[in-house]
C-alpha cells in the first residue's frame, strides 16, 4: 500500500525482492541504487539496517526510517516518549501529507486504506477497535488480499494456504496457548494461520507456532511478547502483542521447546 501511494505521490520507489524480516544491508547494490536515483530524502520502511542507514547519511542523504517494530539491539516500535507507534502505513500518509482527499482522487476508499494501517498494526481486532463493522472489516481484509496477490505475498501463495489449512486442523492445546508445528521446509504460513483462528474462533487466540522446522517461531496475541523479546531478542510486531524469532538470520538459535519453556504454559 505504500509503495502505490508513495508512487501516485510522484516519489522514486524501490521494492524489495526480500521475504519478511528484510534487512537494509542484505539489499543488493543498495547504496549504488540510492546514488542512482539521485534523491536527497530517502525513506526505508521496515528495512532496519543501522550501518547501511549511517552509510546513507554519510552520502548526504536525508534519511527517513519508517517502521513500528522492535528488533534484537533495536527499538523501533516506540515513541521517545515511550508510546507505541502507529503502523508504518499511517506514519507514511503523515509524513507525504496524504489525505482522504488525495485517495478519493487517486481511485481508492479512504477508510479501506486506512484500515490497511490499522490491521498491520492491531490485526483485525485493531480494525474493529476503531469501529469498523465484522462487514466492513471484512472488507478490509478482502483489500488486503488483492494487495497481496499483487506483490506475491506470502498469504497469496497456495501452497503457503494449503499447509496453514493442514496443520491448522493438528492443532494442540498448552495450557492456554493453542500449538500449531509445520515440518514443510519452504511453506511461510503465519499470514494465513492467523486468519484461520480469527475467522474460526472472531476472538484473540493465543497462538505458539513453528514454521519451516522451527526456522521461525512465533507466539501472538500474548501480553507476554515483550518479556520474549527480552529473553531471546527476535523482533515484535503488532503492539508489542506479537513476538518473532528468525532462527535462519539470529546467531543464537531458539527451540520450540525452549519457547514452551519460558512461557510455562501462561497467558
Amino acid at each position: 500500500m505504500i509503495a502505490e501511494l508513495a508512487l501516485r505521490k510522484g516519489y522514486q520507489v524501490h521494492r524489495s525482492s526480500q521475504p519478511h524480516g528484510a534487512r537494509l544491508e542484505r539489499e543488493p547494490r543498495i547504496l549504488e541504487r540510492v546514488k542512482d536515483y539521485g534523491a536527497s530524502t530517502v525513506i526505508v520502511v521496515e528495512m532496519p539496517g543501522p550501518e547501511t542507514e549511517e552509510a546513507i547519511r554519510a552520502m548526504g542523504k536525508h534519511l527517513v526510517v519508517i517502521d513500528h517494530h522492535n528488533y534484537t539491539d533495536l527499538e523501533r516500535a516506540h515513541a521517545p516518549d515511550g508510546s507505541t507507534l502507529p503502523s508504518s502505513l499511517e506514519q507514511f500518509l503523515a509524513y507525504a501529507g496524504i489525505e482522504e482527499v488525495h485517495l478519493r482522487r487517486w481511485g481508492y476508499e479512504p477508510d479501506l486504506v486506512r484500515g490497511i494501517g490499522l490491521w498491520d498494526a492491531g490485526y483485525i481486532w485493531g480494525v474493529m477497535a476503531a469501529g469498523y463493522s465484522r462487514e466492513r472489516a471484512l472488507e478490509v481484509a478482502a483489500f488486503k488480499d488483492e494487495l497481496a496477490e499483487k506483490v506475491g505475498a506470502a498469504e497469496a501463495d497456495p501452497v503457503n494456504r494449503a499447509e496453514a489449512e493442514r496443520v491448522f486442523q493438528d492443532r494442540e492445546k498448552f495450557g492456554s496457548y493453542f500449538v500449531v508445528v509445520s515440518l514443510h521446509p519452504t511453506a511461510r504460513i503465519r499470514s494465513s494461520l492467523s486468519r484461520l483462528f480469527a475467522f474460526t474462533y472472531w476472538k484473540p487466540m493465543t497462538v505458539i507456532i513453528s514454521e519451516r522446522a522451527g526456522e521461525r517461531l512465533y507466539v501472538q496475541e500474548t501480553d507476554r511478547a515483550l518479556d520474549l523479546f527480552h529473553c531471546f531478542g527476535g523482533f515484535t510486531f503488532g503492539t508489542d502483542r506479537n513476538w518473532g524469532y528468525d532462527n535462519e538470520t539470529e546467531e543464537e538459535k531458539v527451540t520450540l521447546g525452549q519457547v514452551k519453556e519460558f512461557l510455562g504454559g501462561r497467558e
